[in-house]
């Protein structure tokens, strides 16, 4: 769906009413008189009286009055002075009023300022006002007030109006007020006439729809901005990407910002790349949260990575659940690591149930290893198979041992088949064994082989002590943004927010690395 304008919602205009300004004629006589009347003698010593404002010269101070406390976040008092300047009549400060209130939340008490504002005529509050209504689905009315605020040149109304044609299905009357809008400058009609115009099958229209979207993009748009960037990306154009990922993340894009960050971490510029993460984490980007995380654990940081992994998790990102139980077993902190990972496995991460396997063993724990081993083994986790098949032939339970090691075996393990082989010689199959041992495995090495031939002849309670120790795991790979294709779908239409981030499109998920713990 199209969108209205992102920008607007910053505005906060001064007053512009001024005093009646005089002719030149008198303003010549009333600088000679003036000259007279104060040209000093050797016996007036009389004070100079001060000048006192006119009463429209003290409208205008309270509305800038009020602007500033507003600014410095003293919204009572800029309540205050605002209506004091509006009752004296001056528009700017209802219209300012009319959006102070709406971004409060109080669409009421906004309603009633822009509508004084717009009944005057004031064209900024007939397009607020407009959109404010169409924001509360009464369209009837808003369409009314963005006619005025459109009839008297304004952009933003423009754009809007067409999005209403839009939704209408109206498309060449759509397409009309969007061009007029970007003609005019307007970043936001030059986004939706480039999203309308990529609807076409007319290769013009899709040639223009470009044009128009890297004209908004060099606007300041911000969705216009990211979709050039996926656009330039895609086409290997890095220094084209990143330039557009830029202006997107200056002017708001949550998701450019992060994804910025991403580029700048890559490069090694670390600097940077905290900038745009923590941009994207502020503001609520989840997977920047995590992925700060991860920039803070691999700097040393355990402090703040974990309080960026918490500020994930609290925001509903299972895979920060996962890396901070990472984070804690690199600090051997394991009671704290096996909690959260116990968490992240009771949601299904087969990692975190592997690791889990894994602490849990190393406390000769075997028996409640098992069951993790096992859940991360089902979803065709090699090493966990491969630990859950020593498990099972440490109890002499042969015949599963040997699925669980097939299993592994099959996917390219070699020590699995090494075990395998030695199972199979064990029932009298020397050709199978000798077949295992023979294919050419795939998988990683370990640190060597413990054969399971060892393993049966020893004494049961001796069995872990043959399994080396696992390296330590490592937190999950940043992220990549998974959509590389522009995004054919503008925003919802809305009222002008400030540095709002659009909804991402494209949920984005971490990948998660194998991790380098192996046991026997």
């Amino acid at each position: 769906m199209s969108r209205t304008s992102s920008s607007r919602r910053s505005l906060r205009k001064p007053a512009t009413k001024k005093a009646t300004a005089a002719t030149t004629e008198q303003t010549a006589s009333d600088t000679a008189e003036h000259a007279q009347a104060n040209e000093p003698t050797p016996d007036d010593t009389r004070a100079q009286t001060p000048t006192v404002p006119t009463w429209p010269e003290a409208i205008e101070a309270m509305n800038r009055l009020a602007v500033l406390l507003e600014e410095r976040g003293e919204v009572a008092d800029a309540v205050l002075w605002y209506a004091k300047a509006a009752v004296a009549g001056d528009l700017a400060a209802a219209y300012n009023l009319g959006l102070l209130y709406r971004d409060l939340g109080e669409t009421e008490a906004a309603g009633q300022w822009l509508s004084h504002a717009a009944t005057a005529g004031d064209i900024d509050a007939a397009y607020a006002l407009g959109a404010l209504l169409l924001q509360q689905g009464d369209r009837s009315a808003a369409e009314r007030w963005l006619t005025v605020a459109m009839s008297a040149g304004d952009p933003d109304a423009l754009n809007a109006m067409g999005v209403l044609r839009r939704e209408r299905d109206d498309t060449p009357a759509a397409e009309n007020c969007f061009r007029r809008a970007a003609e005019m400058g307007s970043s936001s009609g030059a986004y939706n006439l480039a999203m309308l115009l990529r609807e076409s099958s007319r290769p013009a229209d899709n040639a223009q729809a470009r044009s128009w979207l890297l004209t908004a993009a060099d606007g300041g748009d911000p969705d216009a901005a990211y979709s050039a960037a996926i656009s330039a990306r895609s086409g290997g154009d890095t220094e084209a990407a990143e330039k557009y990922f830029g202006i997107a993340a200056e002017a708001g894009s949550l998701k450019a910002a992060h994804t910025l960050g991403r580029l700048r971490h890559d490069r090694g510029d670390l600097g940077a790349a905290e900038r745009w993460y923590r941009v994207a984490a502020e503001g609520g980007h989840v997977n920047a949260m995590n992925n700060l995380g991860v920039f803070y654990g691999d700097l040393g940081d355990a402090q703040q990575a974990e309080h960026w992994y918490l500020r994930a998790i609290e925001a509903g990102h299972q895979p920060a659940v996962y890396n901070l139980g990472v984070l804690l077993e690199q600090q051997n902190k394991l009671s704290r690591a096996a909690e959260w990972y116990q968490r992240a496995a009771e949601t299904g991460n087969s990692d975190s149930a592997y690791n889990l396997g894994v602490l849990l063993r190393d406390k000769g724990r075997t028996g409640e290893a098992e069951p993790w081993f096992r859940q991360a083994a089902t979803v065709g986790d090699n090493d966990a198979a491969y630990n859950l098949a020593v498990l099972l032939a440490e109890r002499e339970e042969y015949s599963e041992a040997q699925i669980w090691f097939q299993q592994a075996a099959i996917a390219g393990d070699a020590e699995s088949a090494e075990q395998l082989a030695v199972l199979l010689e064990r029932q009298g199959n020397a050709a199978q064994a000798q077949e295992w041992r023979n294919r050419d495995m795939l998988g990683e090495q370990g640190s060597g082989p413990v054969t399971l031939s060892t393993l049966l002849n020893a004494e049961p309670s001796s069995a872990t002590a043959w399994m080396p120790e696992p390296a330590k795991p490592e937190v999950s790979e940043l992220e990549v943004p998974q959509s590389e294709a522009l995004q054919s779908e503008a925003a919802q239409l809305e009222v002008p927010e400030p540095q709002a981030s659009e909804p991402d499109p494209s949920k984005q998920q971490p990948s998660v690395t194998e991790l380098s713990s192996r046991t026997a």
